[in-house]
């Protein structure tokens, strides 16, 4: 095996010095093996009616189960319980790879009875010193199967990284295929600052007083149950669907 140095700046009529193995004594250096920066649960090596092998229930948990259900075309995590019901199960991976990076949490899920008020959720728990991370995709309140996913950041300082499932006042809905991937560094997409004023900063600002009185105001029993993952996302959403708006017509319209 001949390798062949070439050397910047060589006329067309000079031709590279060709050095045989045996009169180099360059090594050949194998880059070491990075592992894939992904993860997948499909459920499969569950036991019919027990919580899938590696995932552990949250202690604070009441009057809900996760078991896995097999069916005629595989098996999927089912999540029961009642009104009054709430819990969570996690299963711990391997922080190293997904350390700085943006990821992506997807899974399909169905609800199915489904009812107003339902929450039940997937995502992702990032330690880090002194904090807790949670990213968490939408509620899984649609009949049917649908895919449901969220972006969030892990740390480059986390120190653990679990995968969640979580529900709270549901009567039933189930889960397969759920996988978190790298997608970039962290941050990776992310909109650049930029000023926020005139008829902007007045929408954001209407926006936020009222997001103020429904949350700590509003009588519902889905204003008193919304966690914390949920108002971010329904802040998020509220910012981007107001900061545009012409008037105070649409304005009024859009809130």
């Amino acid at each position: 095996v001949a390798t062949v140095a070439m050397w910047a700046g060589c006329s067309p009529r000079s031709a590279p010095a060709i050095h045989s193995a045996s009169e180099t004594s360059q090594p050949v250096v194998t880059p070491p093996a990075v592992a894939p920066a992904s993860e997948h649960e499909d459920f499969e090596r569950g036991s019919s009616g027990a919580l899938p092998p590696g995932w552990t229930l949250d202690p604070a948990s009441k009057g809900i189960a996760f078991s896995t259900v097999h069916g005629e075309t595989g098996s999927v995590l089912q999540i029961a319980g009642s009104r009054s019901s709430t819990g969570a199960i996690k299963r711990t991976v391997d922080v190293a790879p997904f350390r700085g990076k943006r990821v992506r949490i997807r899974v399909r899920g169905n609800c199915e009875p489904c009812s107003a008020g339902v929450q039940g959720n997937v995502g992702i728990d990032v330690v880090r010193p002194g904090a807790v991370d949670h990213v968490r995709t939408d509620d899984i309140a649609r009949v049917g199967w649908h895919e449901y996913h969220v972006l969030g950041d892990v740390a480059a300082d986390a120190t653990r990284l679990d995968l969640v499932v979580a529900g709270r006042r549901l009567p039933k809905f189930q889960i397969d295929d759920l996988a978190i991937e790298a997608v970039g560094e962290v941050g990776a997409g992310d909109e650049p600052a930029r000023p926020l004023d005139g008829r902007a900063l007045d929408n954001v600002v209407a926006f936020a007083r009222l997001y103020g009185i429904v949350r700590y105001f509003h009588p519902s029993d889905e204003a008193a149950e919304l966690d914390d993952a949920g108002w971010n996302r329904f802040v998020i959403r509220g910012v981007r669907r107001v900061e545009d708006a012409s008037d105070a017509a649409a304005l009024a319209s859009r809130l």
